[in-house]
């Protein structure tokens, strides 16, 4: 139940915080794991106050470059994807992968499938532009990290990229770019 996990959850953070202090590392991982909850329950508001709780706590103990912070970040903007902020999103994803932390392949290849579908809802909405100036970035940033030994994973059976060109062919072709569409095409084949 999760509504009981929340209350044990918020009765351990009571504990840690008194005993720990509010800045432990624990209070966070205690947050954090309060704000996963409200995702599944899809309490996006909820989940949103917590991350950013726990994203300045996080920055208070452990400094604003420990790679820890971009996870909380990330954490952030998929809430704000879920709410339907779909451009505060993309801002929130943007800023993670302009802020010279030092992020984790895995980490880049979730935020860059996330902007995937921020590019897909803004093509929803009309967004045309920017939606395609979105699809584009994310897949020469997967392709980037796929085609180098980006700390030494091998991250070569990621079978999206496919999907991200195809959607760039499809926006090519609803803009009437067919020769961009065929080359499109042709790179997701």
């Amino acid at each position: 139940d999760l509504e009981n996990a929340i209350a044990l959850y918020r009765e351990a953070l009571d504990i840690e915080k008194e005993v720990l202090g509010i800045d432990h590392p624990k209070v966070v991982v205690t947050l954090t794991n309060i704000g996963n909850i409200y995702i599944l329950q899809e309490k996006y508001d909820s989940a949103l106050g917590i991350f950013e709780e726990a994203l300045y706590r996080e920055t208070e103990s452990l400094g604003q470059d420990h790679p820890y912070v971009a996870f909380q970040i990330h954490r952030i903007g998929y809430t704000l994807f879920k709410q339907g902020k779909y451009l505060k999103a993309l801002e929130t994803y943007r800023s993670l992968l302009d802020s010279g932390l030092k992020l984790r392949a895995e980490l880049i290849l979730a935020v860059v499938s996330n902007l995937v579908s921020i590019g897909l809802k803004l093509l929803d909405e009309g967004m045309m532009d920017l939606a395609l100036d979105v699809l584009i970035e994310s897949f020469d940033m997967k392709r980037y990290i796929l085609n180098t030994d980006y700390h030494n994973m091998d991250l070569s059976l990621d079978s999206s990229i496919p999907n991200t060109v195809n959607s760039i062919g499809v926006m090519y072709f609803q803009i009437g770019d067919i020769e961009k569409m065929m080359l499109a095409f042709i790179e997701a084949s």
